[in-house]
């Protein structure tokens, strides 16, 4: 009888401890890896007209999701591509309201497809041993950008958008391509900068979130 009891107590125990499994870190979803060929690799088409000059085919897709910042919802898609022996990342950001016919005031925020005004980034990507980080030379848009988010296939493709004159009654003028200009690495605003990137780039195209 005592031995059944003890048989008991031993299993209890066993099934307990089991049970109590170490957490695990949760990753950080804006960490970037230390190579971009751990990336999944995605269809694109890409031309890149001036200061870089190549048509790109396939990109590294580091992520194409919409996020929440406090009461508002905004997107953004970076890839990572190859020229030569240079890796570039190209970042498209949504920041306000869907570009509609006729220019509306509208607080509404990134809300499902369609074309969104946004921000546009090309940055030199540095690749090491110890990981990556920006080079010296950087891009954004002169243009309010344009970020249409499709669906089946789900795709990112850029453009610019140009609004009327104030006071005039005219339709919004959506163009399929949008210059980046030369900006100082790491800063928050657009703004030419005679080094070390001195030339536009004229950039045109999409790519595949899955």
């Amino acid at each position: 009888m005592r031995r059944e009891i003890g048989l008991t107590f031993v299993l209890i125990v066993l099934v307990s401890g089991c049970g109590q499994a170490t957490p695990q870190p949760t990753a950080d979803p804006d960490q970037m890896p230390k190579t971009p060929l751990t990336l999944p690799l995605v269809d694109a088409d890409l031309d890149f007209t001036g200061a870089v000059s190549a048509h790109v085919t396939r990109v590294r897709l580091f992520d194409c999701r919409a996020y929440q910042a406090g009461t508002s919802d905004f997107f953004r898609s970076i890839v990572l591509f190859q020229i030569g022996a240079q890796w570039y990342r190209l970042t498209a950001l949504t920041n306000g309201p869907p570009v509609r016919t006729y220019p509306t005031p509208t607080s509404s925020s990134h809300s499902g497809p369609g074309a969104y005004r946004g921000f546009i980034d090309l940055d030199e990507q540095l690749v090491g041993p110890g990981g990556m980080a920006l080079g010296d030379q950087s891009w954004a848009n002169r243009e309010v950008g344009s970020i249409t988010v499709a669906v089946s296939p789900k795709t990112v493709r850029l453009g610019a958008v140009i609004d009327p004159p104030p006071l005039k009654i005219a339709p919004v003028t959506l163009l399929d391509e949008i210059t980046l200009e030369p900006r100082v690495p790491g800063s928050a605003g657009v703004g030419l900068t005679p080094a070390p990137a001195s030339e536009d780039i004229l950039v045109r195209g999409q790519w595949n979130c899955s």
